[in-house]
């Protein structure tokens, strides 16, 4: 098991399971820098996070010490990829239960789910799923029913498939983090004693039976762009009414919240649910609305989801690259989207709580009655404002063509008229030719003025396309950016950071 390296000096090999000898809490310590979710960023994200290949680092330092595979492997836990879903719940529910109680994030809690494909278990691991529901008291669908007398591997029905969610997702006690895919209509319930249940809706849930205490952070992954989280699905709503230290809540793929759509028990117990929820996030939003004139759907949507969480101190808007791109044209030849001015008003219910907004608009082109005459009065109801994000064309008149922004070819715009006094970090991302980078330079001249005394933190990302050969001469750019920015905040203790973006 253990390989050999040469010393710096040559004399003859070392052997590199030195790890061997290392005491059991440095071993521990080794293993959580390479867990992600030991190991949290506690800075702004300005970009969504790529997968990280800690994990397979630490699978793969495992095998050159059996001492480090056992201090690792209950950190390797944290956050599995279920690849074998019936070993995997065997795994936890009759070999190891002690390591379901480590178990704190699935962030792919279907992976089979985006193949189409159904999940295929052996009949040994069937007969379990079963027999832990029943211990569970779940109710077991008649139109689900296991075939114990099918083939050694059998492709379980979409009943089944839920069933095994419900049976999988009440074996881990110590869920932090979990991820839903609604988009497969898999309806998830709760029984009378509060366990995880499929079936049929409760009304006489008794949500003092608490299932999920340490549960903190939601994803609802959706699949239309143009749809409403279906919030018919009862058993997600009973799922969030059962986690009361619930504080994020991530909505991807879904437009929002539509009460049209729910019945009033559901509503007025998604309204308990949700109200602790500090940070609300919506990726991969769509802000275009058909060809409709005005998408009052969208609108109503965000602003009754904002109402519904009356702590949001948190809130991000990050638009579909791909259905937000100035290119795309609906069949009436017309566009009608959801302005970033919009946004900020069905944000209003938020305005006494709300200290961070992160509004990324992809590619999008901003309309010349959106700029900046609106958003200084918009942006200044937020008094607790402390973190802002922005791409650069929600307020830089440089996106518009010169005969509708008003402008003379080198009048620079100047993100100082609406910035709010309270902010203390700001994120801008710069495209195409990075015109709103004189608008940086300009507040860091005010600033060292002595205006904006709250700033602390100036982040910026420059977007690039992804060219392998363009590597040296975006280095050099963004080199340059950051110097530039540099000086422009000299003697004023704000710190600032240019970095380049590279665009898929």
């Amino acid at each position: 098991m253990a390989s050999s390296t040469h010393n710096a000096s040559g004399q003859g090999p070392v052997s590199s399971s030195l790890l061997e000898s290392l005491p059991v809490e440095l071993l521990r310590l080794i293993s959580h820098q390479f867990c992600h979710h030991c190991c949290r960023e506690p800075s702004i994200v300005m970009v969504n996070e790529a997968d990280h290949e800690s994990t397979k680092a630490l699978v793969a330092l495992c095998r050159t010490s059996r001492n480090l595979c056992c201090v690792a492997q209950p950190v390797l836990y944290h956050a599995p990829e279920i690849r074998k879903p019936g070993p995997f719940l065997r795994t936890i529910a009759v070999r190891r239960p002690d390591l379901a109680a480590e178990v704190r994030c699935l962030p792919r809690m279907l992976p089979w789910a985006n193949t189409g494909d159904p999940i295929r278990m052996r009949k040994e691991d069937a007969r379990l799923v079963r027999r832990l529901a029943k211990g569970l008291e779940m109710f077991i669908p008649p139109d689900g029913r296991f075939r114990v007398d099918a083939p050694e591997s059998l492709p379980l029905s979409r009943c089944d498939e839920a069933l095994y969610m419900g049976v999988l997702i009440c074996s881990l006690p110590l869920l932090e983090t979990l991820s839903l895919n609604v988009y497969e209509k898999i309806r998830i319930y709760f029984s009378n004693r509060g366990h995880y249940k499929l079936g049929r809706f409760h009304p006489e849930l008794q949500t003092g039976s608490l299932a999920f205490p340490q549960l903190r952070t939601v994803v609802v992954n959706g699949k239309d762009l143009d749809s409403y989280f279906p919030w018919e699905i009862r058993g997600v709503v009973a799922l969030l009414a059962a986690a009361p230290n619930l504080k994020e809540l991530i909505l991807s793929r879904i437009a929002g919240l539509d009460p049209r759509m729910m019945h009033q028990d559901t509503l007025n117990l998604l309204s308990t649910a949700i109200q602790s929820v500090t940070d609300v996030t919506m990726e991969n939003f769509t802000l275009l609305s058909g060809n409709r004139p005005f998408p009052r759907e969208r609108y109503e949507s965000i602003r009754e989801l904002v109402r519904l969480c009356p702590n949001m101190k948190a809130f991000g808007l990050r638009a579909n690259p791909l259905w937000e791109s100035s290119g795309f044209w609906v069949a009436s030849g017309k566009i009608h989207r959801l302005s970033p001015t919009q946004v900020l008003d069905a944000l209003t219910p938020a305005r006494q709580s709300l200290e961070s907004l992160t509004l990324r608009l992809s590619r999008l082109r901003i309309p010349a009655s959106d700029l900046q005459a609106y958003w200084q009065p918009l942006l200044s109801q937020f008094s607790a404002l402390t973190t802002l994000v922005l791409d650069e064309q929600a307020f830089c008149r440089h996106w518009l063509p010169l005969k509708k922004s008003g402008r003379k070819q080198d009048e620079a715009t100047c993100i100082t008229t609406f910035l709010p006094q309270t902010v203390s970090l700001l994120g801008i991302r710069l495209h195409h030719h990075f015109h709103a980078y004189s608008d940086i330079v300009h507040l860091g001249d005010q600033v060292v003025a002595g205006h904006f005394k709250s700033l602390r933190r100036v982040e910026t990302e420059y977007l690039y396309d992804g060219r392998e050969d363009k590597a040296d001469e975006v280095a050099g750019e963004v080199e340059a950016y950051r110097t530039g920015l540099r000086r422009a905040f000299e003697g004023s203790g704000v710190l600032v950071s240019a970095d380049a973006v590279w665009r898929d």
